[in-house]
């Protein structure tokens, strides 16, 4: 058996002698990391936002993985084409400051980093996302997963007017904001607000809509108690997180479903929900993640996503 010093060693001969086309360049090295406990927690990045990320994970609780899924998707991305073109099954598009880089990832060398300008002033917001279709694909039920490492310095500020910022949105075609009430449109989101619960940041709220109800219907999480959608534990770790989403047949049958889980557990649902589009017929077929921070941030905040992936049936999260 190799041992694990000898493993990180050649590792690391093999990264610092190969030139990375990323959008962020990884520094060069000039020591050697000598123990197995050093090569373990070792990364070598260039600007804050990787040092942060480096001495989070240097420091905080290890990653949690779940469980493997037992299906396949129809939609995948590791981003280990260096780029916003590698994606499987279907196409990002859109977006504001988001970029593929190779500063930082949970598997392979590339993840989606998303900035957030901070700034002082509680009246200003920030704003980062990215988009993607799955057109070719299109499904009356999804489970979406996606990999979020959030960084050392999140925090969820109480600012001037909505502190609600966009986590996660799913829909049918582009109209992810504001065209759910054309014909054919709807979108349902998770949205995050200030948690006020002791070692947490970000609660949750499941908000959806549609052509026919006219208006979103809300749906406040608070009874379900999903406390730490984004908690202390989570600061400088990669968190799985995935969203479930079921069409309803009818307005009158009310059998649509959205759903939270974080690392394999479910945080919160909501059961009955009148959810789908002009007569019913318009599938999923495309979602976003992240989105406009209402509350803003103090500091530059800086996450990654890596390993997004949409499957038609349970993957046995």
């Amino acid at each position: 058996m190799r041992s694990p010093t000898l493993v990180f060693a050649l590792l690391f001969l093999l990264q610092a002698g190969c030139d990375s086309p990323g959008e962020v360049s990884m520094e060069a090295v000039d020591a050697f990391v000598a123990t197995e406990a050093e090569a373990r927690d070792a990364f070598f990045r260039t600007d804050s936002g990787a040092a942060d990320a480096a001495a989070a994970q240097d420091s905080g609780p290890a990653t949690i993985d779940s469980g493997v899924p037992t299906v396949a998707p129809i939609f995948s991305d590791g981003f280990e084409s260096g780029d916003l073109e590698g994606a499987e099954g279907g196409s990002w598009y859109g977006g504001v400051r988001r970029g593929v880089s190779d500063e930082f990832a949970r598997t392979g060398t590339y993840a989606l980093r998303f900035d957030y300008p901070g700034n002082e002033d509680l009246a200003v917001d920030s704003f980062s996302e990215v988009r993607a279709t799955f057109a070719g694909n299109d499904a009356p039920e999804i489970w979406l997963e996606w990999w979020l490492f959030v960084p050392a310095n999140y925090e969820h500020r109480d600012g001037d007017g909505g502190d609600n910022n966009k986590f996660v949105i799913v829909g049918y075609d582009d109209k992810l904001h504001g065209g759910w009430q054309e014909p054919g449109g709807w979108t349902t989101r998770m949205e995050v607000l200030p948690d006020s619960a002791e070692g947490a940041h970000s609660r949750g709220r499941i908000v959806y809509g549609n052509e026919s109800t006219g208006f979103s219907s809300e749906y406040d999480l608070d009874d379900r108690r999903p406390s730490g959608v984004i908690s202390d534990r989570d600061r400088g770790r990669w968190v799985r997180y995935g969203f479930h989403v079921r069409l309803a047949e009818s307005i009158e049958v009310r059998d649509g479903e959205v759903a939270l889980y974080k690392d394999g557990e479910l945080m919160a649902e909501n059961l009955g929900v009148p959810l789908a589009g002009f007569d019913f017929a318009n599938p999923i077929n495309c979602f976003e993640l992240m989105g406009w921070a209402n509350s803003g941030f103090d500091e530059d905040t800086v996450f990654y996503i890596d390993d997004v992936r949409v499957y038609a049936d349970d993957p046995g999260w």
